[in-house]
């Protein structure tokens, strides 16, 4: 089976296994459709601007690993649109956030697998003295489906015997640093929720490959 998503994950048995957030696109999210409208009134192309917003948190993502674990982080100007000076008031307010708080990191940009899928760990770390996985967002909002993304991660993490006490989803950008954090009694129906949508996504794709194969038939 061949999955769309920008890493490939491959389980204990070799076997590719679509990543949790491909796994989430087959969640309905009315409010895409409203945003895709207010792009189309601007004259936008949804494509420029969804690309531009993945870029910004790729490279968000790429400076706080830096900043977290003391490594060199080097910014490399480029036709994307994600400028130094955007960079910078980011990392300040993150600064100002983390002063509140006490951070131990363990490790990041990690990629985990189970058997029915896989995913990149942003930060897995000690916050406030807590086991805590903790997702940087550069979105504006949060949403149930960040946490259906962390309850995943959370699930594969315990299978792999580490101990996950809470997670945080951090929403950051040049405008603001705040979080929100889930106990991890909390997480159980987030569990549950994205297992049942695990069984819908294979379901999905295997309707979906054999569609292709009838075409294929004709």
């Amino acid at each position: 089976m061949k999955y769309s998503s920008h890493a490939q994950y491959i389980n204990d048995k070799q076997i590719e296994v679509p990543s949790v957030t491909t796994i989430l696109k087959i969640l309905n999210k009315p409010s895409i459709n409203k945003w895709a409208n207010y792009l189309g009134f601007k004259r936008e192309k949804i494509d420029d601007v969804l690309k531009f917003s993945a870029d910004k948190g790729t490279e968000v993502h790429y400076m706080l690993h830096a900043f977290l674990f003391q490594m060199k982080y080097i910014f490399v100007e480029s036709d994307n649109g994600v400028t130094k000076d955007y960079l910078i008031k980011v990392l300040d307010n993150f600064i100002s956030w983390s002063g509140d708080h006490t951070i131990k990191p363990i490790f990041g940009e990690k990629s985990i697998t189970c058997d029915l899928f896989g995913g990149t760990v942003d930060l897995y770390c000690e916050l406030d003295g807590i086991p805590t996985i903790l997702d940087f967002k550069t979105s504006k909002s949060f949403y149930s489906s960040m946490f259906l993304q962390l309850s995943a991660y959370t699930y594969m993490m315990e299978m792999l015997d580490y101990e996950v006490e809470q997670v945080c989803i951090l929403l950051i950008n040049e405008k603001m640093c705040k979080h929100k954090i889930l106990k991890r009694d909390e997480l159980d129906k987030y569990i549950a929720t994205f297992l049942i949508l695990t069984k819908l996504f294979y379901q999905i794709y295997e309707l979906n490959e054999d569609w292709g194969d009838l075409l294929e038939k004709k």
